[in-house]
């Protein structure tokens, strides 16, 4: 201790260098094209002492996540980022560790590969490609959207995208799942419908009559609705309706009107078409004359149908013109 003393006193330091130790020496990985690789590289003292440093990267491809470390086990993460680039390109460079315990180098060679998912169009590998699959062989791509290794060829390490992904997946209804998807990642602008009316009038109905909405959709892609009425004297031809159902961009929905659950003078009611971020209504007025008024012009019809076949009976001589006059 005395001699410990002497020495301080004298200007002279004692320092322990902690050693440290790193588990990758050199990387030498293949990365997909148009894709963000991330690996990591440890950091750690063989005695457990702390140790301070930064580490950089001298590629610009090539960034590290967390770059200074304090700690006696450290792990550094990095991140490739492919986009844009080509089968057959290489990123190489260097990681440098600047610490108080030395400096080192961890050299670095990243291989572009074509990777992706082989299909019609050619490989598919990030959203735009998936989005373009989603038109052209749509049962296909729903396979994809629900295979075990679309996460980590289209989604990555995004934390927000795998959260949603794996909410969608959960749904019985894959179709709506696919589309929401490609919403949420900005690869489809949502679906808008509108009616080509919003109020529809009748006047004097005395029998059922039929009529149609016509409904329009602005751009591809799946949609579900819904089609109700608040009044049982509108009855619709289809309740649950999606894609399948239009032709091109336009779906016509079919009511009829049923004379028989009307009142005496205006009947009001309406008709909704829902889907889960937009409802459209349609108003449904309907006037008659009367309930007497159809009472009285069926007797009508049926006197005049009872006439007729007293001719036929008088024609065919069934009855004499005495009964025929009397009827």
């Amino acid at each position: 201790m005395k001699s410990r003393i002497n020495r301080l006193a004298r200007g002279v330091y004692d320092y322990e260098v902690p050693e440290i130790q790193i588990t990758e020496t050199s990387i030498n990985e293949a990365v997909r094209a148009d894709d963000v690789f991330t690996g990591e590289v440890r950091i750690f003292t063989t005695d457990g002492m702390n140790v301070r440093g930064i580490v950089y990267s001298d590629n610009p491809y090539v960034s590290v996540v967390n770059s200074s470390f304090t700690a006696g086990d450290n792990l550094i993460q990095y991140k490739v980022d492919a986009v844009g680039l080509f089968a057959g390109e290489v990123i190489e460079g260097c990681f440098e560790v600047v610490s108080d315990a030395g400096e080192f180098r961890i050299p670095y060679r990243f291989s572009v590969s074509q990777g992706g998912v082989p299909s019609e169009i050619g490989p598919l590998r990030n959203m735009f490609h998936f989005a373009n699959y989603v038109q052209t062989e749509y049962e296909k791509a729903l396979k994809l959207f629900i295979s075990p290794g679309f996460k980590d060829t289209f989604i990555g390490s995004d934390a927000r995208l795998v959260s949603l992904y794996d909410g969608l997946i959960r749904s019985k209804d894959v179709r709506t799942g696919v589309e929401e998807f490609l919403v949420a990642t900005k690869k489809k602008a949502s679906i808008n419908l509108t009616a080509d009316t919003d109020i529809k009038v009748y006047e004097n109905v005395l029998d059922d009559l039929e009529d149609k909405i016509t409904i329009t959709k602005d751009n591809w892609g799946y949609v579900k609705l819904k089609a109700s009425a608040d009044q049982d004297f509108i009855r619709l031809a289809a309740n649950n309706i999606d894609s399948d159902s239009f032709i091109g961009n336009i779906y016509e929905l079919v009511f009829h009107i049923d004379a028989t659950k009307l009142h005496a003078g205006k009947n009001f009611g309406r008709i909704y078409i829902t889907t889960d971020r937009k409802q459209l209504v349609c108003d449904v007025v309907v006037s008659n004359s009367g309930i007497e008024n159809r009472e009285s012009r069926r007797t009508l019809k049926l006197a005049k149908l009872r006439l007729v076949e007293e001719y036929i009976s008088f024609r065919t001589k069934k009855i004499s013109v005495r009964t025929w006059i009397d009827e």
